[in-house]
């Protein structure tokens, strides 16, 4: 069972790095073209 800090850890650090991602555009299916790129 993961402890509470861990859960709290996790809840703040995930949406970051997910919008992290966004924001480079590694997430983003957009109007860069992600086929060029293997």
């Amino acid at each position: 069972m993961p402890t509470v800090r861990e859960l709290f850890l996790r809840a703040f650090i995930v949406p970051r790095f997910m919008l992290h991602l966004v924001m480079t555009g590694c997430l983003w299916p957009g109007e860069e073209s992600v086929e060029g790129s293997a």
